[in-house]
C-alpha cells in the first residue's frame, strides 16, 4: 500500500541497525489460510535490510518524534545477498489484546500450559491447557481443515483443549 515504515533491529545481538521502506502487497502462500495472512505485513526495503537474528524486532510508522509500533519481524528474505527480498511482520494490532495485561495492567493475562512440543503424525491426538486470569473469555479455533478441536472452543477461566490431527 506504499506506507513508509522504519525497521530497527539488533541482528545476532550486534549493534543497532535501521532500514527504511514501504509496506507492499503480501502474497499469501496457498498452504496458509487467507485469514492467517491478514495478520501480517509485507515490507520492501528501499534503504537497508534486515539480517539473520533480527526476528522480533520492531517495525514503526510515523515521525521520529511520534513513532508507532506496527509489527514485529517474523521472517522474510531480505539480506545482504538479497537486498530486494521482502520481510514479513506480525501486525501488533493482531496480538496486542494478548499482551495488553503485561504492558498496561489492564485486560486479561493468558497462558498456555502443557503444550505439545510438536504436532505428531496424522491421526494424532493431543491437548493443552488455557489459563486465563479473572473471568476473561477465550476462543480456540483451527484455521486448517486437518486440525480438529474436540473440546469446547470457547470459555472463561482455565480449561483443557483437546485436538486431533486428521489422517
Amino acid at each position: 500500500n506504499g506506507t513508509s515504515v522504519t525497521g530497527i533491529h539488533h541482528p545476532q545481538n550486534s549493534y543497532k541497525r535501521i532500514a527504511f521502506g514501504k509496506l507492499s502487497d503480501l502474497t499469501c502462500p496457498a498452504e496458509i489460510p487467507q485469514e492467517a495472512c491478514n495478520s501480517f505485513l509485507s515490507v520492501q526495503w528501499e534503504q537497508g535490510i534486515t539480517e539473520s537474528g533480527s526476528s522480533g524486532s520492531g517495525l514503526f510508522v510515523g515521525s521520529a518524534n511520534d513513532p508507532k509500533l506496527m509489527g514485529t519481524l517474523t521472517g522474510g528474505s531480505s539480506s545482504c545477498a538479497n537486498p530486494q527480498g521482502q520481510d514479513v511482520y506480525g501486525q501488533f494490532s493482531s496480538y496486542f489484546s494478548v499482551i495488553e495485561y503485561y504492558l498496561t495492567g489492564k485486560g486479561c493475562a493468558f497462558k498456555i500450559a502443557n503444550p505439545e512440543p510438536y504436532i505428531g503424525a496424522p491421526a494424532y491426538a493431543g491437548g493443552f491447557t488455557v489459563i486465563v486470569t479473572g473471568n476473561c473469555g477465550w476462543t480456540v479455533e483451527s484455521l486448517t481443515p486437518w486440525l480438529q478441536i474436540n473440546s469446547s472452543s470457547t470459555g472463561t477461566g482455565t480449561s483443557t483443549i483437546n485436538y486431533t490431527v486428521e489422517a
